[in-house]
């Protein structure tokens, strides 16, 4: 007895590849959109976090002075259009002693084109103080950036000199 063996034709073995190979790209198409557009977003957010800190963000310690033993008093100065939130303030007594401190909330937000001067206490050893460092905090839409950037000294950065008494 014979056995007939049939197998699909030429034509619909071509529709199905066919079908297959538009299948397939429509997936990759959108795959690569969804990627595309997710990649956009974030380089969008993480160029204005940048472009905020570099050209929002002016920031100026104009003058550090030794109160007593253990305050220092700081003139602040903000010439950018951001507010600063937040300041992280560090004391270098040489290049391997440092304290840091933060400026008291009361103090903050030091306003777009403000001046503040704050008495930061609780400093060890204020009078052997050579150099001050101020980094400055912003926001910028619901995130929290330190813009180190656009840190400034005031002082000896020799670590030679101390600070003047106010």
């Amino acid at each position: 007895m014979k056995m007939l063996r049939k197998g699909i034709s030429p034509l619909i073995a071509t529709v199905l590849i066919i079908g297959f190979t538009v299948a397939l790209a429509a997936i990759i198409m959108t795959w690569g959109t969804t990627f595309s557009k997710g990649m956009q977003k974030s380089t969008e957010a993480t160029t204005e976090e940048q472009m905020s800190c570099a050209q929002d963000v002016v920031f100026d310690l104009s003058s550090a002075c030794v109160v007593d033993a253990d305050s220092i008093k700081l003139t602040l100065k903000n010439d950018g259009s951001k507010d600063i939130i937040n300041m992280s303030i560090r004391f270098y007594v040489d290049g391997n002693n440092v304290q840091a401190a933060n400026v008291p909330g009361a103090n903050l937000p030091l306003m777009a084109y403000g001046i503040k001067t704050v008495q930061l206490d609780g400093i060890t050893n204020a009078a052997t103080v050579t150099l001050v460092e101020g980094i400055p905090v912003i926001k910028v839409g619901e995130k929290t950036l330190t813009c180190a950037a656009t840190k400034d000294y005031i002082g000896d950065q020799n670590y030679e000199d101390a600070l003047i008494a106010c």
